[in-house]
């Protein structure tokens, strides 16, 4: 996101309310992303989670965040209907690897971002 003219912020590792990552921009979509890398499908407390982080930031911020998950994996069956019937935006890995494509990231892009991570909000 940050190659998009959004600023990209990593939530604290701990006590971060359901949201591993928030994106801010000048287009008034904000997101509140909650990340899951696993082997396994997702299942419905992602999608609790992700809710719980909207309605958190949001309130914090005075500025409406839409929920999103980003996953190298799928969501099962019912979670993927619960996200549509809730309006989460769901990154899975094909679309990740589409935004991948057209903006360039390198690996030490990540780990530079990581050192950013905020201890606090």
């Amino acid at each position: 996101f940050s190659t998009t003219n959004k600023d990209a912020i990593l939530t604290p590792k701990s006590n971060d309310h359901g949201a591993d990552v928030l994106v801010m921009g000048q287009d008034d979509k904000n997101y509140a992303i909650q990340v899951k890398l696993t082997s396994k499908d997702l299942g419905d407390y992602v999608i609790g989670e992700v809710l719980k982080a909207k309605s958190y930031y949001n309130d914090l911020f005075q500025m409406e965040f839409i929920p999103a998950i980003a996953t190298n994996s799928v969501l099962n069956s019912s979670a993927q209907k619960m996200a549509e019937t809730a309006g989460i935006h769901v990154f899975n890995r094909n679309k990740i690897a589409e935004m991948l494509s057209t903006n360039k990231i390198s690996i030490m892009d990540v780990h530079e971002r990581e050192k950013k991570r905020k201890t606090s909000l």
